[in-house]
């Protein structure tokens, strides 16, 4: 996966150890370990929320994972 910048160039999405972080970019402050193995990832408008494909659990299709920033709570 390729680093995805949120809309307003504050956050940064990257992998770590095959799971996907959110930190902001001009430094290693404010980091979010999602511990989710998703794929391509894409900011809220907002910068609130990041969402990911994930494979599914029975390995039969993706699903959307989102993450919220504020809350650092995850929902399918």
């Amino acid at each position: 996966m390729a680093p995805v910048w949120s809309h307003d160039g504050r956050r940064i999405t990257t992998f770590v150890r095959g799971t996907v972080v959110v930190r902001n970019l001009t430094d290693c402050n404010d980091i979010i370990e999602t511990g989710i193995g998703g794929g391509k990832a894409d900011f809220s408008w907002d910068g609130r929320q990041v969402a990911m494909h994930v494979l599914k659990r029975d390995r039969r299709g993706y699903e959307i994972q989102v993450v919220d920033l504020q809350q650092k709570t995850v929902r399918t």
